[in-house]
């Protein structure tokens, strides 16, 4: 009976929930024993204050986000080398890629998927584009939660790089948009989120939002960045001492 007893309060330790600002959170560290200690002094204050925040960030009338966020580690192999994946209301983590990256991107990759919670797409026969969702979770994580890190800058020079490369890339052009034709009552990050999350969301939306086509906005956005060709330095010219100089001939008198 003490063997059972003691083995039940070890399974509940690998299982910490606790309620706070009208939400529930459940973190499942039976998988990642090493990580328990790291998730109850570290992530677990981050998730209380930024959940709330984020489901702020992406208010819209009518709409009630989950109020209970699950989190579980998996190991590497059953995480296909993916560091987390958010699936409804259920945070999936990679053991070995957190337990490398506690001091680095750990908690900022957290943060990105409660904005999938939080985000609730529906899924349907016209899904909205996943750079859009992927790019709205990477602004709130590289501008809103970590802008100090400057995680989220493109190579402007890679001709390759678009506004709809998601991710950080995305991000990027976002922060841009929001930044220069924002201001309004509703940030434009907030509308493309509801219309995303209600499957509404077309090419026109950036035409409303901000007067200008997504293309043109684009190629503003990349102009905005781009760095100008470096000037061929010309060496410098070398310097004639006096002595060097070539000296005129002298003539003779008769």
């Amino acid at each position: 009976m003490k063997k059972l007893t003691t083995a039940f309060l070890a399974a509940a330790a690998m299982t910490l929930g606790f309620a706070a600002r009208g939400a529930v959170y459940h973190f499942d560290t039976s998988g990642a024993p090493k990580l328990a200690a790291w998730t109850d002094t570290k992530l677990r204050p981050v998730v209380e204050q930024w959940y709330p925040r984020i489901c702020s960030l992406l208010q819209e009338p009518g709409f009630k986000p989950p109020e209970e966020v699950k989190f579980c580690y998996r190991e590497d192999r059953q995480m296909r080398g993916i560091p987390a994946w958010t699936m409804g209301n259920a945070i999936w983590l990679n053991r070995q890629w957190f337990e490398g990256n506690l001091e680095g991107e750990a908690i900022g990759c957290v943060v990105h998927e409660m904005v999938h919670v939080a985000q609730a797409y529906r899924r349907g026969r016209h899904p909205s584009p996943s750079w859009v969702q992927e790019g709205i979770a990477d602004y709130v994580r590289w501008f809103l939660y970590e802008p100090y890190t400057l995680g989220a800058r493109p190579n402007f020079r890679d001709q390759r790089t678009r506004y709809d490369n998601s991710y950080r890339t995305t991000a990027h052009f976002l922060n841009y948009v929001e930044l220069k034709y924002g201001g309004g009552n509703t940030p434009i990050y907030r509308r493309l989120n509801a219309a995303a999350r209600n499957a509404a969301y077309t090419d026109e939306f950036w035409k409303v939002a901000t007067g200008k086509d997504v293309a043109a906005l684009d190629a503003e956005w990349k102009q905005a960045f781009a760095r100008p060709p470096r000037e061929r330095r010309q060496p410098p010219k070398p310097k004639i001492s006096e002595t060097s100089k070539p000296q005129k001939p002298e003539t003779s008198k008769p």
